[in-house]
């Protein structure tokens, strides 16, 4: 008897249970329904899209080319950067062959130990200086540092680049 009782009052809760759960699911589906019209249309004779539906797809796919359009921008702005680099290094590279160089030839030390010009690469124009600097007399060691600036959009870059050289002309050569 007790089992009876305790079967039949389990089977009603499963069912206030199950009420409640096809209750909060109708009441979702009605709102949604209601929103996005997916059950009317299949009520109405016309097939067509509703004004919310069209605005909701519409903001969706903005959203989504604004956010591809910004991604592109970002890029281009990172490799004009990276170009710029690239040209700096490449700027770098010549002029420590340069100075190597001067410091290679017999009037060497007697040209200035200073530097500096403007450099246009394409639409872009650097401004760069050199410097050397004896660092050990009897080794004939010298610092070169190189600085080159440039504009990109409203920031001001500037590279730098040290490097020593050691002159190798021998002066006991008639």
């Amino acid at each position: 008897m007790i089992t009876d009782l305790s079967k039949i009052f389990l089977s009603e809760v499963r069912e206030q249970k199950s009420e409640n759960r096809s209750q909060k699911n109708s009441f979702l589906s009605s709102i949604i329904c209601h929103l996005f019209s997916f059950c009317r249309s299949a009520k109405r004779k016309n097939k067509g899209f509703t004004l919310v539906e069209v605005m909701v797809a519409t903001v969706v796919l903005v959203v989504g080319v604004v956010g591809i359009f910004e991604a592109f921008l970002l890029s281009l702005d990172a490799l004009a950067v990276f170009n710029n680099r690239l040209n700096a290094q490449w700027f770098f590279d010549e002029k420590i062959w340069q100075a190597q160089n001067r410091l290679d030839e017999p009037a060497g030390l007697f040209m200035p130990m200073q530097d500096n010009g403007v450099m246009r690469i394409g639409t872009e124009e650097y401004t760069w200086a050199s410097t050397m600097q004896i660092i050990d007399t009897r080794q004939e060691l010298y610092r070169i540092n190189l600085n080159l600036n440039w504009q990109q959009g409203n920031k001001k870059m500037e590279v730098k680049a040290q490097t020593m050289a050691k002159r190798y002309f021998d002066n006991s050569t008639p």
